[in-house]
């Protein structure tokens, strides 16, 4: 009996999705403007670190969008569950527990740039113990590291170079 109720328990860390498809970004924003909690973190202008803060890219929605689904894809544990008009609904599961935390990013466009704002909440528990946070930390670094890999910056020219 006790097997069966631990083997339930366990299979049930993973929760409900919050929704059946990707929120509209207006919902991604209500819950953007939430906050950070003890089983949320939120990407804000005034943000603890470069990562949690809204991200400024230099390339119109429809490059950035595909580009950190893509990004998602190739994460160990995360999954893209849906993405609509701006927004990206991705899933990322514990290594040892199913423990699930659902990440929505909201993609806007800003003129000549793509500001994603992303907030990262655990289906269940009292606290995430920081994992939300290195979710969102962790989706940074990997877009970042995709970039330069596959898009390096234009060297700047020295003043000695120019002519």
């Amino acid at each position: 009996m006790a097997t069966v109720l631990g083997a339930t328990l366990l299979l049930a860390c993973g929760g409900t999705p919050p929704v059946s498809r990707a929120p509209s970004a207006a919902d991604v924003r209500a819950l953007l403007d939430e906050g950070t909690a003890s089983t949320v973190a939120v990407t804000a202008r005034n943000g603890a670190e470069p990562a949690l803060r809204p991200w400024r890219l230099p390339a119109p929605r429809a490059i950035v969008q595909p580009t950190l689904e893509r990004v998602i894809r190739s994460m160990p544990r995360w999954r893209v569950a849906d993405s609509g008009d701006g927004v990206i609904w991705a899933v990322r599961r514990t290594a040892v527990l199913p423990f699930t935390d659902d990440v929505f990013l909201v993609c806007s466009e800003e003129g000549n740039e793509t500001v994603v704002e992303v907030r990262s909440a655990a289906r269940m528990g009292p606290s995430d113990f920081g994992r939300n946070r290195r979710n969102i930390v962790a989706l940074w670094t990997a877009f970042q590291a995709f970039m330069e890999a596959h898009h390096p910056p234009i060297p700047k020219a020295s003043p000695d170079a120019v002519s």
